[in-house]
């Protein structure tokens, strides 16, 4: 829940009119910043989807996947088309917090690349954008991007600072604890870690972790680590037991209100054959398309053309389209819930029992949960399949009822 400092508090409202966690009428918003009301689909308003990775082949293989968000800035910035770029990166005094600054130079962009799955907040770069002359870019989770649209809806010198919201697609974030949490799983204490990339060295990646001794610990990403027990443990933090409870009421996978999305193809066809590195866009403006296009005359980027049911296919577009289970569960416990005026979200009896797999992230901010974790992830695997298994049948039942009527 928001704190509220009285002293400092002239009780004007504007942080009650910006704030994503209330309120986010995406119809409105895509009307006002993309031209038209929001689709229906889980995609949202777009011009076009990609393919598409960064040329430079150092940045694709440290980044994420592909290193598009650093290569479209670094070709924005060398273009004159902005003067710097709202970005996050691990910080130097706190390796396991994030800290967001305005980028001026390439050097600067790159040492932001990679994802972060933990909390970060973009208020102390967009504060240096409203109080300068110049063009920006700003690259945001969903949320981030919520509040950013809605505090350009009432401010338009903000609007006209901000020439590209670069959207980051996201299912879900976590607290800095479940980083703590995967750490000490693999015997390493937080304060033995001089820096750690959630991301790196190709795709999927690796998680790397350096010592303050000099020494590099690797991990496999989830999806490339053979270990059951290992793949559980980084399920664990990084996506169950460690969500951050609002991540669990947001209906936004795919960064609606963005220029342009950006995703990791996790499709089977890329999962089997891609280990550079290669990014799935979603181009939702003018504005998004020219960068693009600009980026691809200029041989900074590749890119190639996929439809949009791809782009659908490779998500958990299931997570947020389950959002309104977890939003009537969390109002049954008389908490705060944000209001999405134009969202009708499914809420049937299977999403409603599926949500038990996320009720430790209420939980694990008490360090005595910890050690039944390992636990519960063995025993929420067995009940998946188990549940799973029910609903297959269920609905073969269904179906063969109906071809007898």
């Amino acid at each position: 829940m928001p704190q509220v400092d009285k002293l400092e508090c002239t009780e004007c409202g504007l942080c009650m009119q910006v704030c994503p966690g209330i309120e986010v009428d995406f119809a409105s918003l895509n009307k006002t910043f993309l031209g038209q009301a929001a689709p229906g689909d889980i995609i949202g308003t777009h011009l076009s989807c990609w393919y598409s990775h960064a040329a430079d082949n150092d940045i694709r293989h440290h980044s994420s996947s592909g290193g598009l968000v650093t290569s479209l800035l670094i070709h924005a910035l060398d273009r004159g088309m902005i003067d710097g770029a709202v970005v996050t990166r691990m910080s130097t005094v706190n390796p396991l917090q994030t800290e967001t600054f305005l980028a001026e130079t390439r050097e600067q962009i790159v040492a932001a690349c990679g994802s972060k799955y933990c909390p970060s907040s973009l208020a102390s770069g967009l504060r240096e954008v409203s109080s300068r002359h110049g063009r920006f870019a700003v690259v945001g989770l969903p949320c981030q991007i919520h509040g950013i649209r809605k505090w350009e809806a009432i401010a338009p010198k903000l609007r006209e600072k901000i020439a590209f919201h670069l959207g980051i697609f996201c299912c879900n974030n976590n607290t800095t604890l479940g980083t703590v949490y995967f750490l000490r799983k693999n015997g390493i204490e937080p304060e033995q870690v001089a820096r750690i990339r959630y991301r790196d060295k190709g795709w999927p990646g690796w998680l790397t972790v350096r010592l303050r001794d000099g020494t590099i610990r690797e991990f496999r990403r989830g999806t490339s680590e053979p270990s059951a027990r290992r793949r559980r443990t980084l399920s664990s933090a990084f996506h169950f037991d460690f969500t951050i409870p609002r991540c669990l009421l947001c209906p936004d996978l795919m960064a609606e209100l963005a220029d342009i999305s950006f995703a990791d193809p996790w499709n089977p066809e890329m999962l089997a054959s891609e280990t550079v590195g290669k990014s799935m866009l979603v181009v939702r403006s003018s504005a998004g398309e020219e960068l693009m296009a600009g980026a691809e005359t200029t041989g900074i980027i590749e890119r190639t053309p996929v439809d949009a049911a791809t782009v659908a296919s490779s998500q958990n577009t299931g997570f947020k389209a389950a959002v309104g289970a977890r939003i009537r569960l969390r109002k049954l416990l008389c908490g705060p819930v944000p209001s999405y005026p134009d969202r009708r979200s499914k809420c049937g009896p299977i999403d409603s029992i599926m949500q038990y797999q996320y009720v430790f992230s209420y939980l694990t901010s008490h360090r005595w949960t910890w050690p039944f974790l390992g636990s519960i992830g063995r025993l929420r695997n067995v009940l998946n399949k188990l549940l799973f298994t029910a609903a297959w049948l269920v609905c073969k039942i269904v179906r063969g009822t109906k071809a007898s009527v």
